[in-house]
């Protein structure tokens, strides 16, 4: 079985997010894998641009998503019994990005040569597919790495 070093994991604050996170976790701390944890700010939100000037976001968006981003990493970071896994193989992160969500995540998992991105099935959107979501498509369709969907 392939040793995975590097692990990615995206995380929205939803219930398949966080769920995938934390196999990401197990799997990180079986391999001693250093684990990515991110968490994407578009900037283009659903209804219109909050992008502001040059693709930025305005720092009151900015700053409440990264607020309530740093929740969930801590709620994540929680789980681990402290002898389990050094830490400081945890890296997390929150990317704001002109692109999509899924291409966001695509760079960044190629910037970081990453072995494995784990995500779930679906995020907060709520829209439903016949078997993922639309950005779990595509990254298993565009992945330079293998991707495990958790459901």
């Amino acid at each position: 079985m392939k040793e995975f070093k590097k692990i990615l994991t995206p995380i929205d604050g939803s219930e398949h997010s966080l769920s995938a996170a934390s196999y990401a976790l197990e799997l990180a701390i079986k391999f001693l894998s250093e684990i990515h944890i991110i968490s994407i700010l578009p900037s283009k939100i659903k209804y219109g641009d909050s992008s502001g000037y040059f693709g930025m976001v305005p720092p009151k968006y900015f700053d409440k998503y990264k607020k309530e981003a740093e929740m969930w990493f801590e709620q994540l970071k929680n789980t681990i019994k402290s002898n389990e896994f050094n830490l400081d193989k945890i890296i997390t992160e929150v990317i704001t990005s002109p692109l999509s969500v899924s291409s966001a995540i695509l760079e960044y998992g190629e910037s970081k040569n990453v072995d494995l991105i784990v995500m779930g099935t679906k995020g907060k959107t709520g829209l439903r597919r016949l078997l993922i979501g639309s950005t779990a498509q595509e990254i298993v369709t565009y992945a330079h790495c293998p991707v495990m969907v958790v459901r």
